[in-house]
């Protein structure tokens, strides 16, 4: 009977009307620099700007963005124990199934590093990691109130310089058959990440 009504409660979440949930300037291609259009930025550890929308191939940076021309950039000095924080909150529905994409590159420079993504229901965390290229991640989650705040958290605690960028940030609706699938991947609690041929910049 609890999987009958979980399957009934499931089915009504994604056939639901939705409210359109849109992610502002989710590529970064609205605003250069610090304070991003529609985004707020937190910042603890000291290096407040270390956190900022950069064009490609800024020195030293990215060979290109993911998505248009801009990234936005998370830089890290020596001072450890850093930690800075991305949020942004959307319109949703309560109980309306969601699916945040978004892609990241990590320069690493052997540093360790953490980033956190919360999402209403859903959460993601990626720990130290070797360097990446562009990497796509999604993660499902459903809207727990009329608002859902969008969260990255990034924490660099090493005593080397690292660089990593966070750009295509996106919000949409799942189609019923799209979401089965999901579910039954990553039973809610996982996210899938799909790697592309972007090289790194040397």
């Amino acid at each position: 009977m609890r999987k009958v009504l979980a399957a009934a409660a499931l089915a009504m979440a994604i056939a639901a009307p939705s409210s359109a949930a849109s992610i502002l300037n989710g590529s970064f291609e609205s605003s250069l620099g610090l304070n991003p259009l529609g985004w707020r930025v937190t910042a603890t550890g000291g290096r407040t700007g270390a956190l900022f929308v950069v064009p490609a191939n800024y020195i030293p940076s990215f060979p290109a963005a993911d998505s248009g021309r801009n990234a936005l950039r998370i830089r890290s000095g020596v001072s450890p124990a850093n930690t800075w924080t991305l949020a942004q909150t959307v319109a949703t529905n309560t109980g309306q199934a969601y699916i945040l994409r978004f892609s990241m590159l990590n320069q690493g420079q052997n540093a360790t590093e953490s980033v956190n993504v919360t999402a209403g229901t859903g959460t993601f965390s990626l720990g130290n990691t070797a360097p990446y290229g562009w990497t796509d991640f999604t993660l499902p989650f459903f809207a727990t109130s009329a608002s859902t705040i969008v969260s990255f958290t990034m924490r660099h605690t090493g005593q080397q310089s690292f660089y990593m960028y966070l750009d295509s940030v996106s919000l949409s609706v799942p189609e019923p058959t799209s979401w089965a699938m999901m579910l039954a991947g990553f039973g809610m609690v996982g996210f899938a990440a799909r790697r592309r041929r972007k090289m790194i910049a040397a």
